[in-house]
């Protein structure tokens, strides 16, 4: 016997069915993409950072979940390496080189004094100063750029190998993937041609490759002069004031990576300001000054007001994607050392995260904490003294 089917009832049966796996893939897709996308070549879905929320959710994270272990190095101290402070730290395989914006001091991974990297002048393979730097671990090369818009490259020897010039000023860049150097254009108000750019790509002669505009120059009387730039997994991130957006630098391209919402609390873009009022209300208002990164989270620096030293320090944990702000801005360190937060754009090393402290602070820090149970702090802390070198903190990350 055969029995007809009314085709209207097929039809939404069909239609039904379809819609239930339409439905069920949507939500996998949403699952894997909210929280864990893969934000390099592959990334779909940026993660979504809401600082704005987590500004009452203080929290700890212990460092034994972080790191596998914590090194305290003693920087020597002598006439040739006494340094005026800490600027910039880069680390290789078995180096040390540590900027005091007046020269680059050489050490062993031990903290022993090799020797200096150049020295101020103005004449050949001399610098004015050191405005920042960066390594070339691949090519053992060093890249310096002074306060007059010149690069001085010398070898990990220190041997000088040459000089150029830039077209545009930046007071921070990062060596590429491809052998290339990408430099953040400060952003200030009624600057001529590189008003309107906010990161370019040059190769390591000055040759521009790659300009990117910007769309948020200030034209108050207010200037940015870094943005956060920083390098992870041998990609490039970079985050404007002013604009929500963290990107990665991919193929001369920029790739939206993370999402920072801060709600009502967010700095505006083109602050305004006078000598009668300051800056008013964007006295109160935040502003992300800089970024970090592990495989497994991302760390901000957040500052109130225009200019801070001190920051506000959130993580978000890109595999659960929730975001919280620390508690006393570090974190806890259940290993029997110091409380620790790293020094975020001090730094490049995917293998570390790295602090460091004044001898003054650090031999107070180690005398009045109850808690500290470690040989290393405590031998260093009767050995130094407030005219010592400042302390190395390297956290081996797991």
């Amino acid at each position: 016997m055969i029995t007809k089917t009314n085709p209207r009832i097929m039809y939404t049966e069909i239609y039904m069915i379809l819609t239930a796996i339409f439905i069920i893939y949507f939500l996998n897709s949403c699952k894997k993409n909210s929280t864990t996308p893969d934000n390099g070549i592959k990334n779909s879905t940026p993660y979504l950072v809401d600082i704005g929320s987590a500004m009452e959710h203080v929290s700890s994270y212990n460092m034994s979940d972080l790191v596998e272990r914590v090194e305290y190095i003693r920087l020597e101290t002598s006439p040739d390496c006494l340094l005026k402070k800490v600027d910039k730290i880069m680390l290789s395989d078995s180096f040390m080189f540590i900027s005091d914006f007046e020269c680059i001091y050489k050490f062993d991974r031990k903290g022993k004094f090799i020797s200096k990297i150049g020295r101020q002048g103005r004449g050949p393979g001399e610098y004015l100063n050191v405005l920042h730097f960066c390594i070339d671990d691949r090519q053992k090369l060093i890249y310096t750029l002074d306060l007059i818009d010149k690069f001085h490259v010398f070898s990990f020897n220190g041997n000088y190998v040459r000089s150029f010039r830039m077209k545009y000023p930046s007071f921070n860049f990062f060596t590429t993937d491809s052998a290339k150097l990408a430099c953040n254009v400060p952003n200030t108000p009624k600057e001529p041609s590189s008003c309107d750019l906010s990161l370019y790509i040059m190769d390591k002669n000055g040759e521009i490759v790659k300009t990117f505009k910007n769309y948020h120059k200030r034209t108050n009387n207010f200037a940015i002069v870094k943005s956060p730039l920083y390098k992870f997994e041998n990609t490039i991130r970079f985050k404007e004031h002013g604009v929500d957006t963290l990107y990665s630098l991919i193929n001369n391209k920029l790739v939206p990576y993370a999402i920072f919402n801060i709600g009502n609390l967010a700095m505006e873009p083109d602050p305004v300001w006078n000598p009668q009022t300051d800056f008013g209300d964007a006295n109160q208002k935040y502003r992300i000054k800089e970024l970090g990164e592990t495989k497994d989270l991302i760390l901000i620096g957040l500052i109130q007001g225009m200019y801070s030293d001190s920051t506000i320090n959130f993580v978000y944990d890109k595999k659960k994607g929730n975001t919280f702000k620390l508690d006393h801005g570090k974190f806890t360190n259940d290993l029997g050392g110091l409380p620790f937060w790293p020094k975020l754009g001090y730094y490049h090393d995917d293998r570390v995260l790295i602090d460091f402290t004044y001898a003054y602070d650090f031999k107070n820090q180690a005398l009045a904490a109850d808690h500290i149970n470690n040989d290393q702090i405590k031998q260093i802390a009767s050995i130094i003294n407030e005219n010592s070198n400042p302390i190395i903190i390297i956290g081996y990350l797991k």
